[in-house]
């Protein structure tokens, strides 16, 4: 019986009446080296830059240019991720719920995008109030046998699933 498959960042396992989401760091910044190695710079670079440059003051590793960098692109970037995903998580009911009683869960939709991952919403029910959880399947690998095979896991639980 089929009980778990891979997201964007991480895996979903069906255990125990639990829908488990597990995520990792890992996986993701895995998946980001996989798709675009220059992208994986962009992003690694200046993470690791910065705090070098504010620990070692070496013409490499300038310490006011490692200081300007943190003010004025790395917090305003930190701030701006919060701020975007608090607006979008309040008002729409999404989610990063870890764990899901299957016996809430009332139905999940797999929309697919031509130029995309396959978005996963898990609709389920907390303290009176329907909530979604939000996956990704791992994309531009994703094969028609990851996805089927990801709509099963719900459906051999008992678990309705809509394609739209």
């Amino acid at each position: 019986m089929a009980n778990s498959f891979s997201t964007n960042n991480g895996h979903v396992t069906i255990v125990d009446g639990t829908v488990q989401i597990e995520n990792s760091i890992r996986c993701s910044i895995r998946r980001l080296f996989n798709r675009s190695k220059l992208m994986f710079m962009f992003v690694f670079i200046p993470i690791v830059w910065t705090p070098s440059s504010l620990v070692i003051d070496h013409w490499l590793f300038p310490t006011a240019v490692g200081k300007l960098f943190l003010v004025f692109l790395g917090l305003p970037l930190l701030v701006m991720v919060g701020i975007t995903r608090l607006a979008i998580a309040l008002p729409t009911g999404i989610t990063t719920a870890s764990r899901i009683p299957v016996d809430t869960v009332d139905h999940v939709t797999f929309e697919e995008h031509r130029f995309g991952p396959t978005q996963i919403t898990i609709h389920y029910e907390n303290d009176g109030d329907m909530k979604n959880r939000q996956l990704r399947l791992p994309w531009p690998s994703q094969t028609a046998e990851e996805f089927e095979a990801s709509r099963r896991v719900f459906e051999v639980h008992g678990i309705d699933t809509d394609r739209t």
